[in-house]
């Protein structure tokens, strides 16, 4: 048995170094895209809960407004009617 490499088995050892890495690389690159479209995926799930909390949020301001609108209307009805009231008892 030989000690020393020669430049056959550098170029052989190198030829499967580079498959290897091939390989890796190809099984990155295959993991990345998952993790991409599951990314992806989670961001548009976000974006729809988003858009639905803004629809809750802006369907219940318009319920406040319209009850501070029938609030102020029935404050001015009953300040109108205690003035009434007290021009009749006098």
């Amino acid at each position: 048995m030989d000690d020393y490499v020669t430049k056959k088995d550098f170029e052989e050892f190198n030829q499967e170094v580079k498959e290897e890495f091939k390989e890796i690389k190809e099984e990155f690159r295959r993991h990345t895209g998952i993790l991409l479209e599951e990314f992806q995926k989670n961001i548009g799930f976000v974006i729809d809960q988003q858009q639905d909390m803004k629809k809750d949020i802006s369907g219940l301001k318009q319920k406040t407004d319209m009850i501070h609108e029938e609030l102020i209307a029935h404050r001015n009805n009953t300040e109108v009617h205690t003035a009434q009231v007290k021009r009749k008892r006098r």
